[in-house]
């Protein structure tokens, strides 16, 4: 029986991530996961990095994911995350997204995170939104759209609160998603265009009741 003590975290190499990408083929739908060639390019650059959720003794991945450091504003990207199906619904998620805070939120705002927005009846997509809900995130107003080879995709865009901060500027999550969109996206040709269809109307949000 594994024990959640068992687990340890490690920064991932390009190696790791050419070992995980026939996982990670499998864990994304196709319209929203990036090539390996893109993974690489981005990998290389330092504020994109991979973390490994590992099985000390099994010597085995458990979870992984993949997250954007964004310096201006100080805030976390949750690019991908995803645990083992052998390992799911046991905690492991859970453990693996509060290391990434712990791991590399200090001296961060929070964390944003990309979530699909559930059809009726797809249970996985709904037990998504519950786990990041229980986990603390709150699913923001703002309309989102992630960029793609076909366009933008509607998604719900959710954050973390690291910091005591009960207010997200505009302008803070106007300059986030920019900024992800300039240095994650730069495979999508047409991505300004998406950007530029909703990021006029990005409004303040409340963390709590004001």
């Amino acid at each position: 029986m594994s024990n959640l003590n068992d687990i340890e975290f490690v920064n991932g190499s390009i190696s790791n991530l050419l070992a995980l990408y026939s996982n990670f083929e499998r864990d994304f739908p196709q319209n929203e996961r990036k090539s390996i060639e893109h993974l690489e390019i981005l990998m290389s650059k330092d504020k994109y990095k991979l973390l490994l959720a590992k099985h000390r003794l099994l010597e085995e991945i458990v979870g992984y994911a993949l997250i954007y450091i964004i310096e201006d504003p100080k805030v976390l990207w949750l690019d991908y995350m995803a645990v083992e199906d052998k390992y799911k619904n046991s905690g492991y998620g859970t453990l693996l997204f509060n290391k990434i805070i712990e791991c590399e939120g200090e001296g961060k705002r929070g964390m944003f995170i990309e979530v699909e927005i559930p059809e009726l009846d797809n249970i996985d997509q709904k037990r998504r939104v519950q786990f990041y809900e229980r986990l603390g995130a709150k699913k923001l107003s703002n309309d989102y759209k992630l960029p793609t080879l076909n366009g933008g995709l509607e998604m719900n865009l959710y954050y973390k609160v690291i910091s005591n901060e009960k207010l997200l500027p505009a302008e803070i999550i106007k300059k986030s998603i920019t900024a992800t969109f300039n240095y994650v996206h730069t495979d999508i040709d047409n991505r300004d265009k998406i950007l530029k269809s909703f990021i006029t109307t990005i409004r303040d949000e409340y963390l709590s009741m004001p």
